[in-house]
């Protein structure tokens, strides 16, 4: 083992934290006294207090400029064709750049949800990417509230804030928020339709219930494909309850299916989709399955704090913390598998998706851990009182560690931000935007242009675009375009200028060259 100095900050954080609460009786009393307050408080203060400490912390942390996000500027395209009527170019010039890139690179169209709601914001403020990570911020937020208002029905409250801390407060979270993905929303819309069946389907039957489950629903899979778990967790829940019972409205049970089957479908027929293409992303294939396990479960223990990954000694503590994690979540939901058929089936249908998706992305995991922390819950609820006083107490002390690490990491991602040391705007500089001006003044409908982040570049200039590793493929280039922030700059211009290329122009941050 190497020296303290050596050692990530995290690994320390981890430690602080857990000795602090373990070893110092002021901190154990100092958190009981946080626990006892917050007992106290109505569930509507909590719940709202709750939005507006991780609307916050968001509003700290996150950037008011925008990078290279390739998957963020395939959403605000398809926004700006939606709203500009000019869909059919850009599915041609988008094709064309999946078509010239590597496989697994993206489907031609994402599903329309996202930009459908980021087009009322494209129509008030056009492209303005902090606009859009402030809607990203609203939905989290209000997810957080969702998801804490799910736990107060099923777990005590004293153990519901705990659970929610990981999720209110994990910078992961945040992290995903400083770009505009589907995932945020998705997730709010999942959560919805899960409070919403735990509150309505099998208590109290009605139109209204059913309906705004069937919306629910309906707007998380258009918002990520992915989000049909839902349906079919509702379906086994719905198998599982209503075989017992011999009376029942057959139109308010199958009005959910109706709503998500017939808007998925009339989705379909108004705008474009990516059809089949998007099936060639599944593989049943052992190989990927072996390496997503293996990648997911880092995944997982980045979901508890750990940011490093150049520390191998090390990671052997968060190895277990992971393992813990899911041993309790698997044990939670062996135990609940009955009262928590929804929530256990969508947990299992997701897990499974992910293992057989070639694509891989820690934001894939956020509904899933959101969920899974149900399920520890209940397995620490059913297991502390076979613990003895010290069993119990090094688990709260893991516990506190691992918020200490995710809150600290929020903390340095506002610091960071407000120091100016993390002001990401790379696409947005004058730079860039004298580089898209000589592009759409230059480049002709026949010609394309080689850049790294092709999409981006889609966006801003609407031409033929595409980018790639490889060496060969540079040769189908009319014009290449080299950013600072490229990792294969100094290769690329290198090739332009042994290749003859005619440097355009070249400013501190780009160099685009004509064949």
């Amino acid at each position: 083992m190497g020296s303290v100095s050596s050692l990530p900050l995290t690994y320390i954080l981890l430690i602080i934290g857990f000795g602090l609460y373990f070893f110092v009786k002021p901190c154990q009393r100092f958190v009981e006294a946080i626990l006892v307050k917050i007992e106290k408080l109505s569930n509507r203060k909590v719940i709202l207090l709750l939005g507006l400490l991780t609307f916050i912390v968001g509003i700290l942390a996150i950037n008011t400029g925008n990078g290279w996000g390739d998957d963020s500027s395939q959403y605000v395209s398809q926004t700006k064709a939606l709203l500009t009527g000019t869909i059919p170019r850009w599915m041609e010039l988008n094709e064309y750049t999946i078509a010239h890139t590597k496989f697994g690179y993206a489907p031609v169209v994402y599903p329309w949800g996202l930009p459908l709601l980021l087009a009322p914001l494209y129509q008030l403020f056009g492209i303005h990417f902090y606009a859009f990570k402030i809607f990203e911020l609203i939905c989290f937020s209000l997810s957080t509230m969702v998801l804490y208002h799910l736990f107060l029905r099923k777990l005590p409250k004293r153990i519901a804030f705990v659970a929610i801390l990981f999720f209110a407060f994990n910078y992961n979270y945040i992290h995903e928020i400083d770009d505009v993905y589907a995932d945020i929303p998705a997730m709010l819309f999942c959560f919805v339709a899960l409070d919403l069946i735990d509150s309505y389907r099998y208590q109290k039957t009605g139109w209204l219930p059913a309906v705004g489950i069937g919306c629910a629903i309906l707007a998380a899979v258009l918002l990520r494909t992915a989000s049909l778990a839902l349906l079919i967790a509702l379906f086994v829940g719905d198998v599982v309850y209503y075989l017992k019972k011999e009376k029942m409205n057959w139109i308010i049970l199958c009005l959910p299916y109706v709503m998500v089957v017939g808007g998925y479908l009339l989705m379909g027929v108004l705008l474009p989709s990516s059809g089949s293409e998007y099936g060639s992303f599944f593989q049943l294939d052992g190989s990927l399955i072996l390496s997503n396990i293996k990648q997911y479960y880092l995944y997982f223990g980045q979901m508890l704090g750990d940011v490093v990954s150049n520390y191998p000694d090390h990671r052997i503590t968060f190895y277990l913390l992971t393992g813990l994690f899911l041993f309790f979540m698997v044990v939670g939901q062996v135990k609940h598998l009955k009262e928590e058929i929804v929530c256990n089936v969508y947990l299992c249908v997701s897990l499974l998706v992910l293992l057989i998706f070639y694509g891989i992305s820690i934001r894939y995991v956020f509904p899933i851990f959101a969920i899974g922390l149900l399920f520890v819950s209940y397995a620490y609820m059913d297991m502390q009182e076979n613990f003895h006083s010290l069993s119990k107490r090094v688990f709260h002390a893991i516990v506190v560690g691992v918020l200490t690490i995710l809150m600290a990491c929020d903390g340095v991602y506002i610091l960071t931000t407000k120091l100016g040391m993390r002001r990401i705007n790379y696409a947005y500089t004058n730079e860039a935007m004298e580089v898209y001006e000589v592009i759409r003044n230059t480049v002709k409908e026949e010609e394309n242009v080689f850049f790294f982040k092709p999409r981006a570049l889609l966006l801003q200039a609407d031409v033929h675009t595409f980018g790639h590793d490889e060496k060969d493929s540079w040769k189908e280039a009319d014009y290449l375009l080299i950013a600072s922030e490229d990792p294969k700059k100094v290769e690329i211009s290198d090739y332009a200028k042994e290749n003859g290329y005619q440097e355009l122009l070249s400013n501190d941050a780009f160099t685009f060259y004509r064949k």
